[in-house]
């Protein structure tokens, strides 16, 4: 499915192992070119070049944006870079090296997701000369449009999310949440940087968005109101957790937390269909429980921030 999100902006649904609104991708188109953000695992990335073609000419595409280096978001940006012969990656400095060589990532992430991981499939090394390092608040100019970098750590510390002008679109990767339909919850997987993660969705608020665009999955036309709802959400979820005394296991957090937010079961119901994202909404509360543990945010009212 390709759908045209604004005169510059397409969505591309990646349709990963044959699934439906699971991985989105952005295509925005200028006069002077084209930028993708995100190309979505390497596994589905003969889908991506597929559905581009719909789109622009491989030739067109300068700039393959990376909101961070997780494998479902940027496992397939080296490989797509074969067909988009004219365009160079740009990534936060503490991703680079790891689309260079990405032995320590690949390694991490088998660890942690398994068969997750071997569906996806083991990125390819990018070419040094064509990874590129975006600074905070940089300008990438196509001419009639113009994408802003904009820092956005807390799902993870290189995250980077994207603001088109003039279409008024802020393009989040995971620093949001997890989007479907209308409902939200935190991407807070562990390790979750907790007030990094508030302060990223302040400052995306800053710039008045029109229109807000998720990784998994879509838009949402209500522009700063989702975002302010993804504050209200992980506060909600800090409340929860900070009420359970602390000798209880994580299990009955996880279900305290379940039967307290409803958009997180149902997300669950809709979402967890699709098999590489079975247990993530469990693994976001434990991210988030993990995170107050830490910090011991738990004695403090997240209202008061």
């Amino acid at each position: 499915m390709i759908e045209r999100i604004s005169d510059h902006v397409f969505m591309i649904d990646l349709e990963t192992g044959g699934y439906r609104e699971g991985i989105a991708v952005y295509i925005i188109i200028g006069d002077k070119g084209a930028a993708l953000v995100d190309t979505g695992p390497k596994c589905s990335v003969g889908n991506l070049v597929k559905k581009l073609r719909a789109i622009c000419e491989y030739d067109a595409v300068r700039y393959v944006f990376g909101t961070h280096i997780h494998l479902d978001h940027f496992g397939g940006a080296a490989t797509a870079l074969r067909s988009l012969r004219s365009a160079n990656i740009y990534v936060h400095p503490r991703g680079s090296k790891h689309v260079i060589n990405p032995e320590k990532l690949w390694s991490a992430t088998l660890r942690v997701l398994g068969e997750i991981a071997e569906f996806y499939e083991k990125p390819d090394p990018a070419p040094e000369d064509r990874v590129l390092e975006i600074k905070d608040e940089e300008e990438l100019d196509l001419g009639n449009v113009s994408i802003w970098s904009i820092y956005t750590p807390g799902h993870a510390p290189h995250h980077v999310s994207y603001y088109i002008e003039p279409d008024g679109i802020m393009i989040t990767g995971d620093s949001v949440g997890i989007y479907y339909r209308g409902l939200l919850h935190p991407v807070s997987l562990h390790p979750f940087d907790l007030d990094n993660a508030l302060d990223s969705i302040k400052r995306m608020i800053s710039f008045s968005p029109r229109y807000v665009a998720f990784s998994h999955f879509g838009v949402d036309f209500s522009g700063v109101k989702v975002l302010e709802k993804g504050i209200e959400k992980i506060k909600k979820w800090c409340d929860i957790i900070r009420k359970i005394p602390p000798t209880y296991s994580f299990e009955k957090v996880y279900s305290e937390v379940l039967e307290k937010d409803p958009e997180l079961k149902e997300i669950i119901h809709e979402r967890e269909r699709i098999p590489y994202f079975k247990g993530s909404g469990r693994r976001c509360v434990y991210g988030l429980y993990m995170a107050l543990r830490a910090t011991k945010a738990q004695q403090v009212d997240p209202s008061q921030r």
